[in-house]
């Protein structure tokens, strides 16, 4: 009997561990897949506009924009592991792991935050006056099962002093020379994000 305890002791840290490491990713996982599917019913095109800096190196500096974020977290994930080994080696796993096991708790509820942050965002939103706009730089951008695809542009909007960038739906990049004027629907979401739900070129003028 006391060695099929002892022999269970270890399956049940085991699970336990299993828990602790799989569960909160899934649970932020599937609340995301809940409210895209939500998100979808509504077919209005909903792209961010976010501010960028100004372009100094054509679409080469566009890409390194939008590559940005992907990079932050590399950083990061690069940084953390520093760390960890550090603690480990300094500390020992006695005091890290519980340690460990908070703050990977508190980061994927973050991550349910932010997703739930985002969809009410997008969700409670009020609309805008249209503003004029003018194309700094765009690159095509692909559909892919992630997204719609159309052209990655940077924008000179009116009334915003910093450059915009957008993903404007369905538009074809070779169209979209700098200096096109575009006209922008826009809507602003619960929480202050702006919004672009539509777009269109405007003819030059004679």
């Amino acid at each position: 009997m006391v060695q099929g305890g002892a022999s269970q002791a270890p399956d049940r840290r085991v699970s336990r561990v299993a828990w602790w490491l799989f569960a909160p990713p899934f649970v932020v996982a599937a609340l995301q897949w809940w409210l895209i599917t939500l998100a979808e019913k509504d077919p209005t095109p909903l792209q961010p506009l976010t501010a960028a800096a100004a372009p100094t190196g054509g679409a080469g500096s566009l890409l390194w924009q939008a590559s940005l974020p992907f990079l932050t977290v590399l950083l990061l994930l690069a940084l953390l592991v520093l760390v960890a080994r550090w603690s480990w080696r300094r500390f020992g796993g006695a005091r890290v792991i519980p340690v460990a096991a908070v703050l990977w708790l508190m980061m994927w509820a973050g991550a349910a935050l932010a997703v739930g942050y985002r969809h009410i965002d997008r969700t409670n939103r009020q609309a805008l006056p249209e503003r004029m706009a003018t194309v700094l730089n765009a690159r095509a951008q692909e559909a892919s099962p992630r997204g719609v695809g159309g052209a990655q542009a940077l924008l000179r909007v009116s009334g915003l002093e910093v450059p915009q960038r957008v993903l404007l739906e369905e538009a074809d990049a070779a169209r979209l020379p700098a200096g096109t004027p575009v006209t922008l629907s826009l809507a602003r979401g619960r929480f202050g994000s702006i919004y672009v739900t539509g777009w269109k070129i405007e003819a030059p003028q004679r």
